[in-house]
């Protein structure tokens, strides 16, 4: 593991200051809109983003087959993974500055970008325990490795295009399309491993893997599984957690979320309050922006052709209030339908209060 830091330290030191840049450019940029976003990506996405690097490093230079990938294709390879990872920040960060386009699009084209080039690397890549499309098949021997790197590639290669040219399509059908691309290439790269290991099956001593290295292969797909669990996990147990409070304060009214950006309006500014019924058109969600929606839970910036641009704090099945200044939008709901109709008219006697 020495030699491989000494290996690579000038281009681990070169990743690490470039997933750094969006920390230290919150030291000199103005206040921006939202202190949720900022915390995400001046803090968290970095911090984040340093332990995927240096983890995915040390796991790496761990393995003995390591020295079978070229230094340059390693080097692309650490180097895509930081810059991906350092767009999104800078993603969120145009977002937190009052950018006006979709996030979802931006990312969703990113990763499509990402898919071409690794569809463009995996023919250069050697037969190795980390990198690459490691199926038991491919791993039988050289020929069967680089086949199933070379035909992989190129089903990312399409997947990929196929990605790109959705990104920029309206309605659910481009979605659907996008990670049925996405799938299906990945799917397709470990059936035509398996098809080509039945049709020319490698004599035992074909196999490249030394017994060291095949059991560092095993211990790093039991690794890799269990921290996968581990972010699902993660990532479920936040999920669930999501929630977002009322908050009628003194001047104005405060939505807090705790995984998606606030909102706050003041009284004074209202000049549109509105119930609107569950099943109405104008009650639905539209397109999320930034944000969170799952569970029967919606929070953060949506956009429909109601509103336009708007917040929202909405819990399913709801009816939800509508309070716009002409400037912005805030849509948000109870729990129910009760704790809804009880804000509605809390709302409309503040409001009320306000503008005497």
């Amino acid at each position: 593991m020495k030699q491989q830091f000494l290996k690579y330290r000038k281009e681990l030191a070169a990743e690490t200051l470039v997933l750094l840049l969006p920390a230290l450019a919150g030291f000199v940029l103005p206040a921006s809109s939202s202190d949720f976003l900022r915390l995400e990506w001046q803090w968290l996405l970095p911090g984040f983003n340093l332990a995927v690097l240096w983890g995915t490093f040390l796991f790496c230079a761990a393995v003995p087959s390591l020295h079978r990938v070229s230094r340059k294709t390693a080097t692309v390879l650490f180097r895509l993974l930081a810059a991906s990872e350092t767009a999104v920040c800078l993603i969120l960060m145009a977002q937190d500055y009052g950018s006006s386009f979709s996030i979802m699009t931006l990312i969703n084209g990113m990763t499509a970008l990402l898919f071409l080039v690794i569809g463009n690397i995996l023919p250069k890549i050697g037969m190795n325990s980390v990198i690459g499309i490691r199926t038991h098949w491919a791993m039988e021997s050289e020929d069967a490795w680089n086949y199933t790197q070379r035909q992989g590639g190129r089903l990312m290669v399409l997947a990929s295009l196929v990605m790109l040219i959705c990104c920029f399509m309206p309605g659910w059908q481009p979605v659907v399309l996008y990670w049925s691309a996405l799938l299906t290439a990945i799917a397709g790269s470990v059936w035509l491993s398996w098809d080509y290991a039945r049709n020319h099956p490698a004599p035992k001593t074909s196999a490249l893997l030394t017994p060291q290295e095949k059991k560092a292969e095993k211990t790093a797909a039991v690794i890799t599984v269990s921290l996968l669990l581990m972010v699902a996990l993660g990532i479920g147990a936040l999920l669930a957690l999501s929630e977002y409070q009322v908050d009628f304060r003194k001047d104005r009214l405060v939505l807090d979320a705790n995984t998606a950006p606030d909102a706050s309006v003041e009284y004074a500014q209202i000049r549109r309050i509105q119930l609107v019924e569950a099943d109405d058109p104008e009650a639905a969600a539209g397109s999320k922006v930034i944000g969170y929606n799952g569970f029967g839970l919606e929070m953060g910036t949506f956009e429909n052709s109601w509103f336009g641009r708007y917040h929202r704090y909405v819990h399913g099945g709801s009816p939800v209030i509508v309070a716009a200044t002409g400037k912005e939008t805030v849509v948000f709901s109870g729990r129910d339908t009760q704790e809804t109709r009880r804000f509605y008219e809390l709302l409309k006697e503040r409001v009320a209060k306000a503008k005497d």
